[in-house]
């Protein structure tokens, strides 16, 4: 039931991380670097919708609040638009989390089990995250962080205006370009995720078989309601 629980998680800061990373292109006046939260914003708003996919890999380190323990672990992820995911996590793979757009899977390696999910829809979770990003200053309170000296990045952070998930968001994304580097979540428990983006592709060709899940022999489906 664990990997069951992570998933939605993983999904929420994957969604959150997309829009930023996809920007191939600057923003339309975004020669410079931003320097008020009103023109991060409008330039993360206007490259959310620029491009149709993202491949990229990713270094996650997860710390728990209550036990102190750190986990770190490497991935590959490839999104289409508006709602298509495969996650790979682990080398060699121990996890693997897709969607399709209409029903999610959630695979874990070591306990030979998938949690078998209806897509999330009607404006709720997931749904919202993926599709209306492109209203960032609508969803949540914008705050400009120093800048690293030395480091031609932009940090924000983000606190949702309803209440959800997580606490805060803080994202780290190039200057001009918009590229995302780092994201870092917390949730409600005061947990931290990192998450770190390289090898960014966007705008690829994408198989549809990339977003379907069909189990292997032997390994035990688990089909639940909408998460």
């Amino acid at each position: 039931m664990e990997i069951y629980k992570k998933f939605t998680a993983l999904l929420l800061g994957l969604a959150l991380a997309a829009p930023v990373g996809w920007a191939a292109n600057p923003a339309p006046g975004a020669a410079s670097a931003p320097v008020t939260v009103t023109e991060v914003i409008k330039g993360v708003e206007q490259t959310y919708g620029s491009a149709t996919s993202i491949r990229a890999e990713f270094m996650q380190v997860d710390r728990s609040k209550a036990t102190g323990m750190e986990v770190r672990q490497r991935g590959n992820i490839a999104l289409e638009r508006p709602q298509k995911m495969r996650v790979e996590m682990g080398f060699p793979v121990t996890s693997v989390y897709v969607s399709d757009g209409k029903t999610m899977w959630a695979y874990s390696v070591k306990d030979k089990q998938v949690y078998e999910t209806p897509e999330m829809g009607g404006g709720s979770g997931v749904d919202i995250l993926l599709q209306d990003l492109g209203r960032l200053g609508e969803l949540f309170h914008v705050t400009l962080l120093p800048e690293k000296p030395g480091k031609p990045v932009i940090t924000v952070q983000l606190v949702p205006k309803q209440p959800g998930a997580f606490k805060s968001i803080q994202l780290t994304i190039t200057k001009q370009k918009y590229v995302l580097q780092d994201l870092v979540l917390v949730n409600q428990m005061d947990d931290v995720t990192e998450m770190n983006f390289t090898a960014v592709r966007m705008n690829q060709d994408i198989p549809d078989s990339e977003f379907s899940f069909v189990a292997p022999p032997g390994v035990k489906v688990v089909k639940t309601g909408a998460m």
